[in-house]
């Protein structure tokens, strides 16, 4: 991320395309619970949705829901 303010926050939702689903890497500013990064759905048009948190400008709190219906 670039320009992040501490503060922010959002979600992001990814879909998974329709017939090869994809992957995402998560780069040193984003954490989890847990300290893991945690893999999209790996199943044909899956919706996961990101909701983060901005805590500094090099730290980025994060969740997923995975395989919204």
């Amino acid at each position: 991320p670039s320009n992040i303010v501490a503060g922010q926050h959002g979600s992001i939702v990814i879909t998974q395309d329709a017939s090869t689903p994809r992957t995402m890497a998560f780069g040193s500013y984003w954490k989890n619970a847990g300290g893991t990064d945690d893999a999209l759905t790996a199943t044909a048009s899956a919706v996961d949705q990101i909701n983060y948190y901005v805590k500094s400008s090099t730290e980025i709190h994060y969740n997923m829901i995975k395989a919204i219906s």
